[in-house]
């Protein structure tokens, strides 16, 4: 399951309206996306101070309009998150005369942590990303595992690949045949 497609389901799931099988899908997701698991509990939280003021015997009028505030915040801002964490690690790909070019931005990720797999027509890059621990107040950072794939319209010759990961740019460099 993909960043997108689980911010698209946070609400059922959070609503406990969710078919079991998406739900385990978003779970298993949630489980190494630290980025949408703290979308969700943010959601929750909101939830949950929204019902504790309408355990408080708000008036109904107002009550309607924090909710119907409260859901056009989501609706709205749910495809922008969706459409702005999609790629990650973010690449270039340079075309060249004798061989393609992939720059990778991969900052704090140690080159253990990466796995690099090229064939005729395509390259993964694959790896870990270790997050610090502490209480965020701010999370825009990927953590995790990723993986892209990057494929080719011209043939490479992956017995040739040549990678150097220097100042958390990952340099690839793709003979074509």
């Amino acid at each position: 399951m993909e960043c997108s497609e689980a911010l698209l389901w946070a609400s059922e799931y959070i609503d406990g309206k969710l078919p079991s099988d998406t739900c385990l899908k978003l779970e298993k997701h949630l489980s190494v996306c630290s980025r949408c698991r703290s979308i969700i509990n943010t959601i929750r939280a909101t939830i949950s101070l929204y019902q504790s003021v309408k355990s408080h015997n708000v008036p109904s009028a107002i009550h309607r309009s924090l909710h119907r505030a409260l859901k056009y915040e989501w609706e709205t801002h749910k495809v922008k998150v969706s459409i702005r964490y999609s790629g990650f690690p973010l690449v270039e790909l340079i075309d060249k005369e004798k061989q393609i070019d992939l720059l990778i931005e991969l900052p704090g990720v140690k080159r253990d942590d990466l796995i690099l797999m090229a064939t005729s027509h395509s390259t993964e890059i694959s790896g870990f990303r270790k997050r610090v621990e502490g209480i965020y107040y701010q999370n825009e950072i990927n953590y995790g595992h990723f993986s892209r794939l990057i494929k080719f319209s011209n043939p490479i010759d992956p017995l040739k690949v040549d990678a150097h990961l220097k100042d958390g740019i990952l340099k690839i460099k793709l003979p074509k045949i």
